[in-house]
């Protein structure tokens, strides 16, 4: 089977503490130029970039697109949950937002939160601050993501702030995530003998890129047919031939 090239945990300018140069032409082009083959786009709270990105990935035959949105749970961890389809995530992105407080951005403070269509042209500007947590918890959270079908993942999990580990000191026995993201700064080998955890799961690791420069830094090989989301998934399940590495394995 193939191999194919991805970086699941990417920002846009739609994220506010994301770098102005992240658009959705540059982001592809800069993925691309370093052999990415799949991007997952996961905004934080928010979903409203993704059309402009369908878009250029249905002319652009040599990208695929990951339908993505980083979650702050009400526990104030983050966690990356992916769908199938544009429609499906844009579907769970109205209740997310639901869940957020009515808080208003601070542009000068926090950074703005663009909305961009395929030819990164500004359509419209978030005015709810996204930089905040749902009132939905962890758990209801992801019963919502496998109720539509979707893939959860938390993030950075060893990070100070917003790590899974560092707020709950566990991964919870009730939930099945799909796998677990490190941060790119830590040895994944030598944080699962530390923390037990971690033992038995998948443990990848994605640039979490507010930058263009940060685009690809870390990546996760998958050998699958095509690069598509039910493949990916099956990929973290061992099913069917399909598998999935991390390079430094």
């Amino acid at each position: 089977m193939p191999l194919y090239k991805g970086d699941l945990h990417i920002h846009t300018v739609l994220s506010p503490c994301s770098d102005l140069s992240m658009g959705p032409k540059d982001i592809i082009s800069v993925a691309k130029d370093r052999g990415i083959d799949i991007i997952g786009i996961t905004d934080h709270n928010s979903a409203k970039n993704l059309q402009a990105f369908d878009e250029i990935a249905k002319l652009d035959k040599d990208i695929s697109i990951l339908f993505g949105i980083e979650v702050e749970t009400f526990e104030e961890i983050h966690v990356l949950c992916f769908f199938e389809t544009l429609e499906t995530i844009l579907d769970f992105d109205a209740i997310i937002y639901a869940s957020l407080q009515n808080i208003s951005n601070k542009p000068d403070f926090f950074g703005e939160q663009i909305i961009v269509n395929q030819k990164e042209e500004i359509i419209g500007y978030e005015e709810t601050l996204l930089l905040q947590r749902s009132n939905l918890t962890l758990n209801q959270i992801a019963a919502k993501v496998i109720q539509f079908g979707g893939m959860i993942v938390p993030a950075h999990v060893d990070r100070k702030s917003n790590g899974l580990l560092t707020n709950l000191g566990f991964i919870p026995e009730d939930i099945k995530f799909d796998a677990i993201e490190i941060s790119a700064k830590s040895e994944i080998k030598e944080l699962a003998l530390s923390n037990p955890t971690l033992k038995g799961q998948n443990l990848i690791t994605s640039s979490d890129a507010h930058s263009l420069n940060e685009v690809g830094k870390v990546s996760i090989y998958f050998d699958v047919p095509k690069p598509t989301f039910g493949n990916i998934k099956l990929a973290f399940l061992n099913q069917l031939g399909r598998r999935w590495w991390i390079p430094s394995e």
